[in-house]
């Protein structure tokens, strides 16, 4: 229980007598939560005695006014809690030294519960912690308008060089600035961040960024993402091997983030794996914002690798009036200079350009792409392309794609110059079969190392396999690759399976095929 035995009238330079309960509240101290009284310098002498007490800084229902930000110092074992987190509210309407509204530096075993906090200043953050602070929670608290106007990179809950971290059940909103953030959390580890809503019309929700070497774990669960104006969620490392990483993005609700829902980027070949699984990921992508490149429900680049597994992506690329956010963009999965990656078992509807798109300008490396449902009306389903001159795999296992228009194909190659192997087996692949000439598979300008399409099922296409190489030198096997294998597919309801030159095949085509309602031949 609160102590409401004493006052302390800390402003007139008084005794002070600690509770027995180790609890007292700010209006004990002489604080006035009128939305007008300026409680500055009342609350940062409350705050002394809490340190020194390691008493609870209680905050009753009221709006508390404060013309600058409020510094704690160094602190260990502080606790500001309020009594309700719609009602116990910090006002903050001045200007900040170091960034942010309620700062925390060298601080240990914070917690900061069940308060509001509201901001009117711009590029500012609302809870800030920072310089080797470790052992901070935020939980159940409400943050508005904080980085209001301004291209800035703050955050409304804002943690630098900080270790061992809980948000929780935290609701933010109201913030404008193009690249501020709900929560932004740099150089930071052992963190987890769950069951927050982040509505904010700003830059990013969550930004976990790291450019020095340590260990990092991280967890992102349970958060609803609404509204922003570039990503709900970016993992972003420029570090070296040194670095070990290890994060888990799971079960968020991601919807209406124009560049990416979520978008993981690291160079310098860190170690260690992030698995994204269980999130539901709709209406993202498709608008260039900033440095938002990928436009992607979600978006995986760079030499770290990990699994993508149970994710539902929904119109991604599209508005949420159904209108496509820009030009050759919006894909539902994007995987550019990705390395070891597993792609399994998601489920991607109706993306403006592909569902999964593979290599799109940069390198790749150990790809498995398999189990995945994708139903759509784009043109190339899944689309594989532009790597480079090195070893590269990709494998392509047991997909279930659905074509829903006429223009529609399946899996698209184009324009790949690298000395790859790509296994293309047990996929079921369906059309439409409208006489428009579209393929389950159609290969552009490629030079693969070896090209497996094997134990497939094509249903109700024109062509099954097509290349745009046919009136090239049906002498240059590089145009399929050194080694090209179609064996034991079906073909249910083709009309010619193979718009292909025959001499480019290395392995018998009908010994080992089935054909359906379908003549075999070239």
């Amino acid at each position: 229980a609160e102590d409401t035995q004493h006052i302390f009238d800390l402003s007139a330079g008084g005794t002070v007598v600690l509770p027995s309960s180790q609890r007292f509240t700010v209006n004990h101290v002489g604080a006035v939560g009128d939305n007008s009284t300026d409680n500055l310098t009342i609350f940062e002498k409350a705050i002394v005695v809490a340190k020194a007490s390691g008493a609870e800084l209680i905050v009753p229902s009221g709006t508390f006014l404060f013309s600058a930000e409020l510094l704690t110092g160094s602190a260990t074992g502080l606790t500001i809690r309020g009594t309700d987190p719609q009602k116990s509210k910090l006002k903050f309407t001045g200007a900040t030294t170091w960034g942010g509204s309620l700062t925390f530096a060298v601080c240990d075993k914070i917690v900061i519960q069940d308060l509001f906090l509201e901001g009117t200043s711009d590029d500012v953050a609302g809870i800030y912690v920072f310089n080797g602070s470790s052992n901070v929670r935020v939980q159940n608290c409400t943050l508005a308008n904080f980085g209001a106007t301004s291209a800035g990179n703050h955050g409304a809950i804002e943690l630098e060089d900080v270790t061992g971290i809980m948000i929780a059940n935290c609701d933010v909103y109201g913030g404008l600035g193009g690249t501020n953030s709900d929560i932004r959390l740099t150089n930071c580890s052992d963190i987890v961040c769950e069951s927050n809503l982040l509505r904010s019309v700003n830059g990013d929700a969550i930004v976990h960024a790291n450019t020095v070497n340590s260990e990092s774990i991280f967890t992102f669960s349970n958060n609803i993402v609404r509204g922003k104006v570039r990503h709900g969620i970016l993992a972003a490392y420029t570090v070296t091997s040194e670095h070990k990483l290890r994060g888990s993005i799971a079960n968020n609700s991601i919807y209406d983030c124009k560049t990416n829902g979520i978008y993981v980027q690291s160079g310098g070949n860190p170690t260690g794996e992030i698995s994204i699984t269980g999130n539901s990921v709709v209406c993202c992508g498709g608008e260039q914002v900033g440095d938002g490149a990928g436009n992607s429900g979600i978006h995986l680049s760079g030499d770290l690798g990990g699994t993508l597994s149970g994710n539902t992506l929904v119109n991604c690329g599209y508005d949420t009036s159904g209108v496509a956010r820009g030009t050759g963009r919006g894909r539902g999965i994007l995987l550019s200079f990705a390395e070891n990656w597993t792609v399994s078992g998601n489920t991607i509807v109706n993306s403006a350009l592909h569902g999964i798109g593979v290599n799109e300008s940069g390198t790749l490396k150990n790809i498995l792409i398999c189990g995945n449902t994708i139903v759509d009306a784009v043109d190339g389903l899944m689309y594989l392309g532009e790597s480079h001159p090195d070893d590269r795999q990709v494998y392509v296992l047991d997909n279930t794609l659905t074509c829903l228009n006429i223009d529609s194909r399946g899996i698209y190659f184009y324009e790949t110059n690298g000395n790859s192997d790509i296994i293309i087996k047990g996929n079921v692949i369906t059309g439409l079969k409208a006489g428009t000439n579209k393929s389950a598979i159609l290969w552009g300008v490629e030079k693969y190392k070896k090209v497996e399409i094997s134990n497939n099922t094509f249903k109700n296409w024109d062509y099954a396999l097509t290349s745009t190489n046919n009136a090239t030198n049906p002498n240059e096997d590089w145009a399929f690759g050194r080694c090209v294998y179609l064996d034991h597919n079906t073909y249910d309801n083709v009309t010619t399976p193979f718009n292909i030159r025959k001499a480019y095949i290395h392995s018998a085509v009908g010994a080992y095929n089935r054909f359906i309602n379908t003549t075999p031949g070239f």
